[in-house]
């Protein structure tokens, strides 16, 4: 994965790219990144989620959730989203923050969810909310579809419980780690520009 890193317009065009290719195929590391909210005392909660689109031309990047899971109500509560992306082979490292918006009963909602595989869709079967305490090791899935990919017919049931986060990213904060020295940079967005401001920082 080489790249110029000492040129910023180039190394935005590089994360760009490498973010949507993590949308397409399960195998860039970029595809599991960690998104964090904060919890209504304040504290930081962080998990590993699945990125499903990152579009350069909104800055969006979106991810799929059941509305019954924690982050939901901690978005509800405070709108704002922390992203952590790191390429191990690339010693890439990525954050990302910005607004959040949720979607359950609307057209993104509808089209995440048609664009979503039986298998994926299976997950929103769960009969508890995520996070619910268990009397035993669980699933979560009914008994019907466990150890099986559902056809789509069956799966119908989990989409009152889907969900999405989409986020509008404000800030890149892009860092490479290379023996003969790192590199480090910001891109910023305002509402009014849709350039981004570019700096190098101090790695």
């Amino acid at each position: 994965m080489a790249f110029d890193t000492d040129h910023l317009p180039t190394i935005l065009d590089h994360l760009w790219q490498h973010l949507g290719a993590a949308t397409r195929s399960a195998k860039p590391p970029f595809h599991l990144p960690t998104l964090c909210s904060t919890d209504t005392e304040g504290l930081p909660r962080g998990r590993v989620v699945v990125l499903r689109r990152a579009d350069r031309g909104s800055r969006t990047l979106i991810c799929h959730t059941d509305r019954r899971a924690d982050k939901v109500q901690q978005f509800r509560h405070h709108p704002h989203a922390a992203w952590l992306f790191y390429d191990p082979p690339a010693k890439v490292q990525l954050r990302v923050t910005g607004p959040v918006t949720l979607h359950t009963e609307d057209a993104l909602a509808d089209t995440q969810w048609a664009a979503s595989t039986p298998s994926s869709r299976r997950c929103y079967l769960a009969p508890h909310p995520p996070g619910q305490l268990a009397d035993e090791p669980s699933p979560n899935l009914p008994e019907a579809v466990r150890g099986r990919v559902p056809e789509p017919k069956e799966t119908a049931a989990g989409r009152e419980n889907f969900a999405v986060i989409s986020c509008t990213a404000e800030r890149f904060d892009w860092l490479y780690l290379h023996h003969t020295g790192h590199r480090r940079a910001q891109f910023e967005w305002t509402a009014s520009d849709p350039e981004p401001a570019m700096r190098w920082l101090e790695p």
